[in-house]
Formats: C-alpha cells, sequence, structure tokens
C-alpha cells in the first residue's frame, strides 16, 4: 500500500510547524558580509591578475625553458657524434 501526503504551504510555514528557528535575519546579515566583501574583491578581479597568478609561467620562464631545451638537444646531437 501506498499513501502520498501533499503539504501546501511556505518554506517559512513548515519551518514554524516543525519547530526550527526563523534564520532569515541572521541570513541577511550574512548576505550584506558576502555582498560587500564581493564588492571590495571586485576591483581586484582583473582578468589580466586573474590570468598571471593562475599561469606564472611568464615570458622569460618560457624563453630559459626553450634555452634549456636547445642546449639540452645540442648536447645530445654532440653525443651522437662521438
Amino acid at each position: 500500500m501506498k499513501v502520498t501526503i501533499e503539504v501546501d504551504c511556505t518554506p517559512e510555514e513548515a519551518r514554524s510547524f516543525m519547530g526550527l528557528p526563523d534564520v532569515s535575519s541572521l541570513n541577511q546579515e550574512v548576505m550584506g558580509h558576502m555582498s560587500d566583501a564581493l564588492a571590495t574583491a571586485m576591483p581586484q578581479m582583473d582578468p589580466k591578475k586573474i590570468a598571471d597568478m593562475w599561469m606564472p609561467f611568464n615570458a622569460r620562464m618560457m624563453d630559459q625553458a626553450q634555452k634549456a631545451m636547445m642546449a639540452m638537444a645540442g648536447q645530445g646531437s654532440k653525443a651522437e657524434k662521438e
């Protein structure tokens, strides 16, 4: 046997019925703090700065890596000739 009960109520009514506390004021306060923090951080969210943080492998490092690879390739070809 299967019994289905459908209750039509708002979230506030459901919380009250189940005896849960009303946290709407706390929620508003937390969202206010989050909004302030986001507004403060927004100017720092420059796409170039974010890309630099995520990819610290800049052009100088790329040049050094390329020179190292060329040096290793050159040493390998010298060893083969001997």
